[in-house]
């Protein structure tokens, strides 16, 4: 069992690591705020394991404020993806409980008095995701139901999980349940943002598509590498050449025997001969359509 729980610490800071550093200057900060979720679920977890192996149990007791750190910034990623303001006062919040909590154990207050606060922010925490993605998220009430249950179940297994700490010491298999739910809510949080963003690219590529298809001028995106093709060319091409862009798709070189002698080398030399990755600014090239006017 040890072996699992170094290696999903590894993986966790590695994933934790990648996503705060590679996102925290990107227009999707959505993406650093998991990695910091991550990064406080990995300290959570280091201190799990040292509490389980060297029975350092101020340990337990520092695992419940990282743990409401992961919740807190769970719920930052969640405001970030749908373009929400954090407010200051979530961190104040946490911050107040921190005090509180080392507080609590210099007094030595009992268990429930010291974690009960925590346990209501935590709460907090997570009605307020629910409420944002019931606010926010498309495409029907059954997957908005899916996600709120999603973490409201993992507020009861990963908050929770400290009430029975009071009555209960060995919670060995429980602690391995919590840590399989993270891990996999984790996980599937990335990759709901890569589906949803595919399907954005996709809406937008075929809106684009609509305005070209429509556009008076002729467009075309033509692949140079391993072999020239066209790849999309507007249907406006017809009008102004006498070609269809059928005839572009099944020939590309049918785009140098149309050409005006007097173009056709600088055509071929970019196109053709040595493709550029470079292209001039600005370039006319005269073209001879099938009814033998130039344009």
């Amino acid at each position: 069992m040890i072996a699992v729980y170094i290696i999903i610490v590894l993986l966790s800071l590695t994933v934790a690591s990648l996503f705060i550093f590679m996102y925290r200057n990107e227009n999707e900060p959505f993406l650093m705020y998991i990695g910091f979720s991550w990064f406080f679920y990995t300290l959570s977890l280091v201190c799990l394991l040292v509490t389980s192996y060297n029975g350092y149990e101020i340990l337990i007791s520092i695992k419940k404020i990282l743990d409401m750190y992961c919740i807190m910034t769970t719920a930052f990623a969640v405001y970030r993806y749908f373009r929400l303001t954090i407010y200051d006062y979530w961190i104040r919040f946490s911050i107040y409980l921190t005090m509180w909590f080392f507080i609590a154990l210099y007094l030595d207050l009992d268990a429930l008095t010291t974690i009960l606060p925590i346990l209501a922010y935590d709460s907090v925490l997570i009605g307020n995701i629910c409420r944002i993605l019931l606010k926010n998220l498309p495409d029907g009430i059954s997957r908005k139901i899916i996600a709120c249950l999603l973490f409201i179940m993992w507020g009861i297994i990963k908050g929770y999980l400290a009430l029975f700490e009071i009555d209960y010491s060995n919670l060995g298999n429980m602690y391995f349940i919590e840590i399989l739910y993270t891990s996999l809510l984790s996980g599937i949080i990335p990759i709901f943002y890569a589906i949803n963003l595919r399907a954005k690219l996709e809406q937008t590529e075929e809106k684009n598509r609509i305005i070209l298809d429509n556009a008076c001028d002729a467009f075309f995106y033509l692949s140079l590498k391993p072999a020239v093709s066209f790849e999309y060319i507007t249907p406006a091409i017809q009008d102004i050449t006498g070609y269809s862009p059928q005839a572009f798709y099944h020939k590309p070189s049918l785009l140098l025997e149309i050409v005006d002698k007097s173009d056709y080398d600088m055509v071929n030399n970019l196109f053709f001969i040595a493709p550029q990755k470079a292209f001039p600014t600005a370039e006319v090239v005269r073209f001879i359509t099938r009814t033998g006017d130039r344009i």
